[in-house]
């Protein structure tokens, strides 16, 4: 699955209930390319985007 695949899934999370999510195995000391961790902080961002949506419209409701 390459990274564009993952974002395209996750975004389409966005009408799931997310209660928490884990971003895991990832190693910047052996990622001299630093693309796993590019990779892995857009999807924390995708991820603390969804949840921070759902909270703010259930507060809004």
């Amino acid at each position: 699955m390459t990274s564009r695949e993952l974002l395209e899934i996750l975004r389409g999370l966005a009408s799931c209930n997310l209660v928490s999510a884990d971003v895991v195995e990832v190693a910047p000391a052996y990622d001299h390319a630093e693309i796993t961790s590019v990779a892995a902080s857009h999807t924390a961002y995708e991820l603390t985007t969804i949840m921070s949506r759902q909270i703010a419209e259930a507060r809004a409701k």
